[in-house]
Order: structure tokens, then sequence, then C-alpha cells
């Protein structure tokens, strides 16, 4: 009797977008830090070192072998790169520890679009998620890594 094939990590992802069925259900976490804190990495570390952040996600891809892997590090990056001001903890991801409108809410009329190749972190997760995605040669790698992100104008106001 013919073994059944074995579905792609792709296959079952592309799967479930039609709402077909496969062998299970896409495994989808958002590691996060997490990787890097398996790696030994200060959550700080991770988030500011895309080296070491790709790593991290490349072993923590290799380790639980998820179909879908999020390039993500933290939802502050871009808060930051419209002004506002980063907090890093050792227990935590970075977050907003002050609002660019927390003084001057007219600021909004000024602010501008960031410029992610030139401002903050925002450089620097692009060259994580260039990174991954040259991993597509890998045998097993799915191919889905998404970036993941915040739009500025809920980063610039405290909620």
């Amino acid at each position: 009797m013919d073994q059944p094939r074995e579905v792609t990590p792709r296959e079952r992802v592309v799967a479930a977008y039609k709402g077909q069925h496969a062998d299970r259900v896409p495994a989808y976490p958002i590691a996060g830090s997490f990787a890097g804190c398996l790696d030994g990495l200060s959550i700080e570390e991770y988030c500011t070192n895309p080296k070491k952040a790709v790593k991290a996600m490349i072993n923590y891809y290799e380790r639980y072998q998820p179909d879908i892997m999020i390039a993500f590090n933290d939802l502050a990056k871009e808060a930051e790169a419209v002004g506002c001001h980063v907090k890093y903890s050792d227990y935590v991801v970075p977050s907003i520890d002050q609002h660019v409108l927390q003084d001057d809410k007219g600021a909004l009329a000024r602010l501008e679009v960031p410029d992610p190749f030139r401002q903050a972190r925002l450089p620097a997760f692009l060259e994580q998620c260039e990174a991954l995605s040259a991993q597509k040669s890998r045998a097993r790698w799915a191919r889905c890594w998404s970036g993941r992100g915040r739009s500025p104008c809920s980063c610039a106001t405290p909620s």
C-alpha cells in the first residue's frame, strides 16, 4: 500500500487560505523575542541586532519547524520611527514610554511618514526580513515569511 504523500508547509498554508483541508491546521507561531531568548539573547539585543535575530529565528524554525514564521521583533519599532521614545526591559518586549504626541497633539499635523530605510530600527528590520527571505533555498523551508508591523498613527498616541 502506498504511503500518503507528505504535505509541505506551503501546501498546508495555501489550503488554509483557500478554505480547503490539508493534513492538519498550519502552525503559525509568533515567536518574537522568544526566539532570541532561546538563543541566550537579551530582548534588547534580539530587537536591535538583525544578524543575531535572523540566526535566532532560523534556530527557532529548525527546532520547531512551524509552517509559517513571522519576521517579528516588537511593535514599538514603528512608533520609535515617528518619534516615540522606546524603553527596553529584561522581561518584556520594548514598549513606548513617551509618545510623540504626548505633550503636543497638534504635532500630528506635522508628522511625516517614516523612511523605512533610514529611521530608527526600521532599516535593521528590513535587513532581517531580507536575510530571512534569502533562506528559501533551505530544505523544508516553507518560504512563508511574513513581516509584522503597525500603523504609525496607532503608535503615535497613547491608548
